[in-house]
Parts: C-alpha cells; structure tokens; sequence
C-alpha cells in the first residue's frame, strides 16, 4: 500500500509538472501571436517572415 501510494504522488507531480510546462508554452505562443497581431509589422523583420 505504501508503494501505491508513492508511486501515485510520483505519477501526479509528473502530471501537474507537464500540465505546467504545457500552459507556459501556450502562455507564451499565446502573447506572441498577440503581439503580432498588434504590431501588423510590414517589413522583413522575424515577425514578418514568421507571420
């Protein structure tokens, strides 16, 4: 019962720490593309050749 139980705190820190890595990426795609959006930049920048 004890294994069960460490192994089951075990799986759900792997879970939340992947859950939280998972909504930093979006986080930061997220303010990217907002800012992108914002900017609307014509010239031949790293934001114009990604977008």
């Amino acid at each position: 019962m004890e294994m069960d139980g460490v192994l089951g705190l075990n799986i759900l820190e792997v879970a939340s720490f992947s859950y939280l890595c998972l909504y930093m990426i979006l986080c930061v795609v997220g303010l990217g593309s907002g800012f992108a959006a914002y900017s609307k930049p014509d010239n031949d920048t790293a934001w114009g050749l990604c977008f």
